[in-house]
């Protein structure tokens, strides 16, 4: 068993290498064979910030939850799969329930869910087998 700061300091740096990782693949794929660095660095910032919302979210989850063994872990996993979509797609759906008529984000919210949810399954994966 891990103190709470220890399991709060490892969710940390599992977003910030789940994020990094999303964010140098995207910026990647994106740009093709002409990658520079400062690019590269926006877009891995960019998505490392947006993955915090996300774990904001975990927090609870992680201060409360001290056994991560057994049929636990699996059941964990799908839950911290699930944190980040769930968070763009609440966002989406606010945006649209405010202002119908902008449907901008909602229409491109499929890209979002992908690096959402890939973000949350390396930061989950590196959380729950670190």
């Amino acid at each position: 068993m891990l103190a709470w700061w220890k399991r709060l300091l490892y969710s940390f740096l599992s977003v910030l290498f789940g994020g990094s990782v999303v964010g140098i693949a995207a910026s990647l794929l994106d740009s093709g064979a002409h990658v520079g660095f400062r690019r590269l660095l926006i877009s891995t910032c960019i998505v490392v910030v947006a993955s915090l919302s996300g774990w904001l979210v975990a927090i609870p989850i992680v201060l409360l939850v001290r056994d991560y063994r057994g049929w636990r872990l699996w059941l964990w996993g799908a839950v911290g799969f699930c944190i980040g979509p769930s968070v763009v797609f609440g966002l989406g759906l606010y945006g649209y329930l405010t202002d119908p008529l902008s449907v901008g984000f909602v229409a491109g919210i499929s890209g979002f869910l992908l690096l959402a949810t890939l973000v949350s399954a390396l930061s989950t994966c590196a959380f729950l087998f670190s």
